[in-house]
């Protein structure tokens, strides 16, 4: 199932898809990448940071291209480099469950 598809705000023809299989039993996350108007798509790599949860949401920073940001089931993840590495968000004033889904994310402008 699609949970979330999103135009790129800097390149033309690119876009960003998050994917949600967990009615299937499958929590992993797929967020993928088109540069050609949806002709082809590469799979962000979430695996190796070790990303948890399926997809809802994944969202372009408003100033860089690279800065992306990923809501799953079980929190906020971010990217600084397009999608290849992800840290789990985990700010001072953020709340202190173990777990806290993203279903929509607004990257405000500075």
């Amino acid at each position: 199932m699609v949970s979330w598809v999103e135009a790129s705000r800097y390149a033309e023809g690119a876009a960003y898809v998050a994917l949600d299989r967990h009615t299937v039993g499958d929590m992993q996350p797929y967020v993928f990448k088109t540069a050609d108007y949806g002709k082809s798509w590469t799979q962000l790599s979430t695996a190796p940071s070790g990303v948890r949860g399926y997809a809802h949401v994944i969202k372009e920073d408003t100033i860089d291209a690279n800065l992306l940001f990923l809501g799953t089931e079980f929190g906020l993840w971010i990217s600084a480099d397009g999608g290849q590495r992800w840290a789990q968000f985990k700010g001072s004033d953020f709340p202190a469950w173990p777990c806290a889904t993203w279903w929509c994310t607004l990257v405000h402008p500075i």
